[in-house]
């Protein structure tokens, strides 16, 4: 085994993708907005989290 392997902590892949409470996306402006219509990214209500999910692994979870 590889010591990348043996090294590695892994993470479970989920089956959805957590999407946020009470917001609509926007397709045209290809961006989530509250239900007060305030742009989500920059609502301090909400925990600021990566357009892509990723998770601390290094790894790109697009697409998951």
């Amino acid at each position: 085994m590889h010591i990348l392997e043996m090294l590695a902590v892994s993470s479970p892949a989920r089956d959805s993708t957590p999407m946020p409470i009470g917001c609509q996306y926007d397709f045209a402006a290809g961006i989530w907005k509250s239900e007060h219509g305030a742009i989500l990214a920059l609502d301090p209500a909400f925990e600021q989290q990566t357009k892509k999910m990723d998770l601390e692994t290094g790894e790109d979870q697009k697409g998951q």
